[in-house]
């Protein structure tokens, strides 16, 4: 461990800034002076906040982007090609356990060094780190791990340490939960590698993320229970925000909820309501298929077709849903709900901003002098409405058009900067919002368009 302890002290400085740096996203960062946004973001008018009225501005809304085939080999693209999506059912029964070992000691040693506060608003001390790198229970990791295989079957926390204690940058803040890495849906597939020392726990790899679970939320499965599980020909995909499932035909027996992009095995179909497949955890720990059910307005048989008007249709069914850093609170980040979004076609989209940014064919790219102008003219040129990403340092947007010169997106942000004399301070937003690429202008961090890196198309 003291060679990435060494590595980490190099950088103490830079790690310790960062925690404190303000991010007008909120997909990066927070800001001690908050402010409360207004209802309304600046430059939105009523019509703004429907997609119909961006949907109307679309010169071929009902067009086919790309089919099914098409979709296949970008997601074979993103996956095998750039690395970013794994497919679990692959994943090989013995794995690395001197690099398992290796990527959690640099990740207990890269939390240490950043300075983090818990609950209590003390820094976090090395008795707690004592206790966390015992709770790892690193040292009884074999050479070959023996992976096991599971389902979510209930919607759970994944977390960068096996606790269920906050770790926060700002001692006053806890939107930002720092051990929070992602949150996975009811059906999830997960490949397990570890136990915590008290068994409470168990390390995991999802197609999009690595991290810690509660072992109550996972029913474990032999490797053939898996694929039979997850290759299923008939099936439902969420289209709503969340979509609650019930136990009973009749809707009345509340069992778990699912976010948008949910793939649900579907067992049959009867007017207002679907019959679905759902994992359950028995008494010994293990898969027990069971009948689930789901409103048929929430879910589309299949996917939707990948059109212009089906992504705009399925953002705006998220307008004003909170923001949730790495899935907190059930909720979605900015990557998160363009994950959730793109897949209900069937894309799927890696989990953080910066990837999904290298995932399609990119439009622009810019360097740290590049003008808004220059940005612009290329959304101007190039940016199909439906299908575009704007990403910028630890945020990304989906395009929605332009009007009378300014551009237009739907995204998911904790914040922006003010202006005049409280542009040191953040605009609180908290959720899913339609607003114009000049928010920020004029704040300390610039407008989303002065920030903007790049743009891809999907």
């Amino acid at each position: 461990m003291m060679e990435y302890i060494m590595h980490y002290k190099k950088n103490i400085v830079l790690i310790f800034l960062f925690g404190f740096i303000v991010f007008g996203t909120g997909c990066a960062g927070i800001q001690q002076n908050h402010l409360p946004a207004p209802t309304q973001l600046p430059g939105i008018t009523r019509d703004m906040n429907r997609p119909g009225f961006w949907i109307s501005r679309h010169s071929h809304p009902d067009k086919i982007l790309m089919g099914l085939t098409g979709i296949d080999d970008f997601n074979r693209h993103v996956g095998k090609g750039l690395g970013f999506i794994r497919n679990i059912v692959d994943v090989e029964p013995i794995y690395d356990g001197k690099a398992l070992a290796r990527s959690m000691e640099k990740r207990i040693v890269k939390q240490r060094f950043k300075h983090l506060y818990l609950k209590n608003g003390r820094l976090a001390d090395r008795l707690f780190y004592r206790d966390m790198t015992r709770q790892m229970n690193i040292k009884n990791i074999p050479h070959d791990v023996v992976v096991r295989y599971g389902v979510v079957s209930t919607y759970t926390d994944q977390r960068v340490l096996p606790t269920c204690r906050g770790m926060y940058s700002d001692s006053r803040n806890r939107e930002f939960d720092r051990l929070q890495n992602s949150a996975l849906d009811l059906g999830t597939a997960v490949a397990v590698l570890h136990d915590s020392a008290d068994g409470q726990w168990q390390y995991v790899l999802s197609s999009l993320s690595a991290g810690w679970v509660k072992t109550e939320t996972l029913a474990l499965c032999s490797q053939n229970q898996l694929r039979a599980f997850k290759d299923r020909d008939s099936f439902v995909v969420v289209t709503g925000a969340k979509v609650d499932i019930y136990r009973d035909p009749r809707l009345t027996k509340y069992y778990d909820h699912v976010r948008m992009g949910t793939r649900l095995g579907m067992a049959a179909l009867s007017g207002d309501v679907v019959q679905v497949k759902i994992p359950v955890r028995n008494a010994r720990g293990r898969l027990e298929i069971h009948k689930g059910y789901v409103c048929t307005k929430k879910v589309s048989k299949g996917f939707l077709p990948y059109t212009p008007r089906n992504i705009i249709t399925q953002a705006f069914e998220c307008l004003n849903a909170p923001y949730g850093w790495g899935g907190m609170h059930g909720e979605q980040d900015c990557s998160r709900f363009m994950n959730s979004v793109f897949a209900t076609v069937g894309i799927q989209l890696p989990r953080n901003s910066s990837a999904q940014a290298k995932a399609g064919v990119t439009l622009g790219a810019f360097g740290e002098h590049a003008d808004s102008i220059e940005k612009g003219q290329v959304i101007h040129d190039k940016a199909e409405v439906g299908s575009t990403l704007l990403h910028l340092n630890g945020h990304i947007m989906l395009y929605l058009g332009e009007v009378e010169g300014h551009f237009y997106v739907i995204h998911s942000l904790w914040g922006y900067g003010g202006t005049g004399n409280v542009a040191h301070q953040i605009r609180v937003v908290n959720g899913v919002k339609v607003s114009s690429l000049d928010l920020g202008s004029g704040s300390v961090k610039g407008s989303l368009l002065e920030r903007l890196k790049t743009i891809v198309m999907m």
